[in-house]
């Protein structure tokens, strides 16, 4: 139950391989997560997939969605990040870890509004 109302299974799927770190977007019908350790998986709610990305040195270890739902950040277990655009699955930027100071891995993500106006205005 959630919110007090019931909530019906749509779709039941079978994974190929383990998921973790999923996040649903704020704005549309789509579920990011990692497949494994190293793939980006984008599905809609009927699970129709988007794209996937697997090009990963490291771990994907955080999922945040800008509010609007048209970017994906991931990071990663050197503490890097990636943008990517959900059109296309567009790798839009990297931010690498902090001058290799042994930053660690990144444990959470979250959009502000100054970030997603930034990201707006390099794109």
């Amino acid at each position: 139950m959630a919110n007090g109302k019931f909530v019906a299974i749509k779709v039941e799927r079978t994974l190929a391989s383990e998921a973790s770190v999923p996040a649903w977007c704020p704005s549309m019908d789509l579920l990011a997560l990692v497949a494994g350790e190293r793939q980006l998986a984008v599905h809609r709610l009927s699970w129709q997939r988007l794209f996937t990305v697997s090009a990963f040195e490291h771990a994907l270890t955080a999922i945040a969605w800008r509010p609007d739902g048209k970017m994906v950040a991931v990071g990663l277990a050197d503490g890097s990040l990636c943008l990517f655009s959900v059109e296309d699955g567009a790798l839009l930027a990297t931010v690498p870890p902090d001058g290799g100071r042994g930053v660690g891995r990144t444990v959470a993500l979250a959009w502000h509004e100054q970030l997603t106006e930034a990201v707006s205005e390099a794109r």
